[in-house]
């Protein structure tokens, strides 16, 4: 029939089977509670049990109660024919939210259709919300099953407080100070299309203490999106909402109001049966325990009343006395034990949440200090009563905190680990005592572990004293415009050495700034007198270079520097103090090397083989006069990382050149051939570190030369090179290794033209110094 609805379809089907059909009428069964002779409980079966049930039937059971009663039943014995939860065959019809005898079920609202093999099917208790339930039993013409058995019982309804019966409840204070409240259907199944509220009402001075008995909804995922119980703190929907609830809580789950009431609504969903379509949910939750909810309230005049009073300080909603202070930015206050400086109340727990900021321009942590305090009691155990103090803004199930105070002298000032602080005052067992006053404020933090030096400045100490490693990195949650110090102090007389190694580095994009004058960048300097604390510059980092793994012989201090509205640069690092016979260096060489005026190889620890992790070298070359210079040439040369301005730079391997004491090393690293490089004094440094995460690579060969005077200006005693005119030691020539520089090899060219030519150079020489 055209434009005719499902529902309408439905409702004229079952018309048809009740005024007329090929249906029998002879098994409807009305059990009437105000009629004499019906017993409170009792039995129902279907038709013929024990044997199988006939086909083609429909019977109706109807279930009438009292006004002042509910009806609960059941089921203990089911088997019908068809599979769940469409039942196309035979079935079962529940309705529990019948309030009037003269109701018709088709106007009813149907709790759920059954069928199936077993009772794991149903519900496990089925109560009515009024005082009326009604089954509905169809079978088709085809097989037949066992059917069902089951029981049932007139029971007191539960609410005994006053107000409507349609599920909006008030309660009174004045009129009862202690009692329960249940969902309609406790501890059965509750049904669909629920819309309760109960609002509980005291007098002034009053708060209302709910505990959480029992308590499962179904689906308990995050905003309980279809069964769900709400608290509000008021008197009204419109009141500040203290949780809302589903799924399931044990425990005995307390909340508190913060003043005379509460207001509480209780919501199930609709349209979960759907016979046609897919159901809201594929295997309706009847086999769920959703037995709904029971609550036990309080009104009372003796629980504890929180100062809202202070600044930034707001009593936590739901709690009976715990507090949450905010920061304004580096702001302070005073917070105070209830009642100060009166006798703090015994038999409570307050939590005190103390929250510094937290976000990308500003990080802070918490600092309190104690101007008054007493709670009797005997550390360590304080068993009458405490205040206990955890600095990581975390709590935890077992209750373990940083620290827990009782007695009468003052606490030490304390400071958090992170943006959050929390104190827990617990006066179980307490006697007497007025608790405490304390002074907080919110210093700056800027996210770096280590020791803060001075107070709201970013400058922290890494003393091997407390710490023989860890890690460190450029400060957190900033906006540019900040100057940053990281001293690194060896124990006095120790010899301990320092290995430095970077996980992340970054001052900004690439530019060309050799100075680093116009960058973000860190600052490296060593230590040359220890008791004084003076300190050299070594070199400076900026761009998207890695700076290769950095050992001090002695203290270091780095420097870190943010131009103003800068947010793009960032590093991480470890630091490990390693005393000098550490068996964790595996690879430790300290060389001074003076030359005889001739040249040298120096290797890659362990080479051929690859060089290992936690190698630190040093070799010193000088040469036999003051005037002469020391060349290095990179014979083979190959480690980990890439010399690129916008790669990754000398991560865990670096080789540095110290060419003069008064300029920075070069770092070198990766693949390279045949590079030269000569020294601005007589003097040659080269230092090759790795990191604790070196992986290895085959190293290098470098030979040493030292040259001999001026290259142009000065004769030439020994072999003067071809191209770089250097002047080296003739016991170099033809040694099989490069000593003349970058792209002259006219050192090993050794054949017999060069023989003669050699040759008729000194017969010159001769006779010019005869005739002389």
């Amino acid at each position: 029939m055209p434009g005719l609805t499902r529902q309408a379809c439905w409702l004229a089907l079952l018309m048809c089977l009740t005024f007329g059909s090929v249906y029998a009428q002879d098994c409807d069964i009305v059990y009437d509670s105000s009629l004499p002779g019906t017993p409170n409980q009792g039995t129902f079966e279907s038709p013929g049990w024990p044997q199988n049930y006939p086909t083609s039937r429909q019977c109706t059971y109807k279930f009438i109660g009292n006004e002042n009663q509910r009806v609960q039943i059941k089921i203990t014995k089911f088997n019908l024919q068809g599979v769940s939860p469409q039942c196309k065959f035979d079935y079962l019809d529940i309705y529990v939210q019948i309030n009037n005898r003269s109701v018709s079920i088709m106007q009813s609202t149907l709790l759920g259709r059954f069928c199936g093999d077993g009772i794991e099917q149903l519900p496990k208790l089925i109560r009515s919300t009024g005082n009326i339930i009604a089954l509905y039993f169809f079978s088709d013409s085809q097989k037949s099953d066992q059917g069902f058995y089951g029981t049932y019982e007139f029971i007191d309804a539960w609410t005994k407080i006053p107000g409507p019966s349609n599920c909006n409840y008030k309660i009174e204070g004045f009129r009862r100070k202690t009692g329960y409240i249940v969902s309609p259907t406790y501890p059965a199944i509750y049904p669909d299309k629920l819309n309760c509220t109960y609002r509980l009402v005291g007098i002034p001075q009053e708060r209302i203490k709910l505990t959480f008995v029992d308590f499962s909804l179904f689906h308990g995922e995050d905003y309980c999106p279809f069964d769900f119980l709400e608290v509000y703190d008021g008197s009204s929907e419109g009141s500040p909402l203290i949780k809302k609830f589903c799924g399931i809580y044990k425990n005995n789950t307390v909340i508190y109001s913060s003043k005379k009431d509460l207001y509480i609504k209780f919501n199930t969903a609709s349209g979960r049966i759907d016979f046609e379509t897919d159901s809201l949910y594929d295997n309706v939750d009847f086999t769920s325990d959703r037995r709904g909810f029971n609550i036990t309230y309080e009104f009372s005049d003796s629980l504890v009343f929180i100062d809202n009073n202070k600044p930034n300080m707001q009593h936590v909603p739901g709690t009976l006395c715990d507090v949450r202070i905010t920061s304004r930015g580096e702001s302070n206050g005073t917070i105070d034990s209830p009642y100060y400086p009166a006798t703090v109340p015994a038999g409570i727990t307050c939590n005190y949440y103390i929250d510094g900021l937290s976000n990308p321009d500003s990080l802070e942590k918490v600092e309190v200090t104690f101007v008054d305090f007493e709670i009797p009691g005997d550390k360590p155990n304080c068993d009458r009563g405490y205040l206990a103090v955890n600095l990581r803004g975390t709590k935890t199930l077992a209750g373990i905190a940083d620290e827990k105070f009782c007695g009468t002298l003052l606490p030490p000032t304390l400071t958090s680990e992170e943006p959050r602080m929390i104190l827990t005052l617990d006066t179980n067992g307490l006697l007497w005592g007025r608790g405490f006053s304390i002074f907080y404020q919110f210093v700056k933090d800027f996210g770096i572990p280590g020791q803060q030096v001075e107070r709201g400045k970013c400058k922290f100490l890494y003393d091997s004293a407390k710490h023989m490693k860890g890690g460190f990195n450029s400060p957190l949650h900033h906006s540019g415009g900040i100057d940053c110090t990281y001293i690194f102090r060896p124990k006095h007389g120790s010899e301990e050495k320092l290995l430095i190694s970077f996980l992340s580095f970054s001052m900004g994009p690439y530019k060309h700034d050799p100075e680093c004058s116009n960058s973000d960048y860190l600052q490296i300097y060593e230590e040359v007198h220890t008791r004084k604390q003076d300190y050299i510059p070594i070199k400076r980092y900026c761009s998207r270079t890695f700076p290769g793994p950095i050992f001090g012989h002695r203290g270091m201090k780095f420097t870190y520097h943010a131009n103003r509205n800068s947010r793009n640069s960032s590093f991480q690092a470890l630091y490990e103090f390693i005393p000098k016979h550490d068996r964790k260096l595996k690879t430790y060489c300290d060389e001074m090397i003076y030359s005889d005026g001739t040249g040298g190889l120096i290797t890659s620890p362990g080479y051929p083989e690859k060089y290992k992790s936690y190698s630190v070298c040093n070799w010193t070359i000088k040469a036999s006069k003051r005037t002469n210079q020391i060349l290095v040439q990179f014979y083979l040369f190959h480690t980990e990382g890439k010399l690129d301005a916008t790669g990754m730079g000398c991560q865990n391997a670096v080789m540095r050149l110290y060419r003069s004491n008064n300029f920075a090393p070069e770092e070198l690293c990766g693949s390279l051939t045949n590079q030269a490089y000569l020294s601005t004094n007589d003097t040659f440094r080269l230092e090759f570190l790795t990191s604790s995460a070196a992986l290895g690579a085959k190293g290098f060969k470098i030979t040493w030369t030292e040259i001999n005077g001026d290259k142009v200006t000065e004769p030439c005693y020994g072999f003067r090179c071809t191209k770089s005119n250097y002047c080296i030691s003739a016991k170099l020539r033809c040694n099989k290794l490069p000593n003349c520089g970058k792209s002259d090899d006219s050192d090993e060219k050794c054949g017999i033209n060069h023989v003669r030519s050699n040759l008729a150079i000194v017969i010159m020489l001769s006779c010019l110094i005869y005739l002389l």
